[in-house]
């Protein structure tokens, strides 16, 4: 556990996002400067791929409440941890991938892994990154694939989506939400595991917004803020 800038949170030492937060470093500035510029009290939000917390403790103290998501079951257990110890009780954490299809889910096998990953199948201490693991649809899969859609009923205002690869995914359960509501949305593109876990390319990503009647604009090297047209 250690103090940061940020508050206090807890994680793996070997982990990259706990190590940033360690040394007051974030990876993911330009969308929690969004978050701070933009996010007001009212509003009603949802974190897909909350991982230890950082962004939903920052969406937390400034929303009127959250849907935190994470799939893995050991960093949803740090995720409440920090929600906890950042005094966040306005938050909602459900340990389930947010998907477009209910189902069931394994760690991808480690060829699709991306290199940050190091070794997840050598043991908890050879993982570097959990936040870049990702995930396939398997039958006797331990990890729950929902659609939000049948889960969360708020008008929801913002969604930020980082799920290594399925974001697109994610969002597509999230249609009726989309629908109804049109929130702002920030999701990450990663071209590697989006083709190799989940079929999905660029041009997929580009349809459906353009479908939803949205405008994207990148703000930085893989996250992109959409908009409702």
């Amino acid at each position: 556990m250690v103090e940061t800038n940020y508050g206090t949170y807890l994680g793996y030492s070997n982990d990259l996002a706990f190590q940033q937060l360690s040394k007051n470093q974030f990876e993911d500035a330009e969308v929690e400067s969004y978050i701070r510029k933009t996010i007001k009290p009212e509003d009603i939000c949802i974190d897909i791929g909350a991982n230890i917390g950082r962004i939903s403790v920052c969406l937390s103290e400034r929303c009127k409440k959250l849907y935190s998501i994470e799939p893995q079951l050991n960093i949803y257990l740090a995720l409440c941890g920090n929600l906890f110890l950042n005094s966040c009780f306005n938050v909602t954490p459900l340990n389930i991938a947010a998907f477009s299809s209910n189902g069931n889910f394994s760690i991808a096998p480690q060829e699709k892994l991306d290199g940050w990953v190091g070794d997840y199948y050598g043991g908890d201490d050879k993982v570097t990154s959990w936040g870049s693991i990702s995930l396939e649809l398997t039958p006797n899969g331990t990890i729950k694939g929902r659609k939000l859609d049948e889960i969360i009923n708020d008008p929801i205002d913002f969604i930020k989506v980082d799920a290594e690869g399925g974001d697109l995914d994610a969002l597509m359960g999230c249609q009726n939400i989309i629908n109804k509501n049109k929130p702002k949305i920030i999701f990450e593109f990663h071209s590697q595991l989006s083709k190799t876990c989940y079929n999905r390319s660029w041009e997929d990503y580009l349809a459906f917004f353009k479908k939803n009647n949205y405008k994207i604009k990148q703000i930085s090297e893989s996250d992109f803020l959409a908009v409702a047209d």
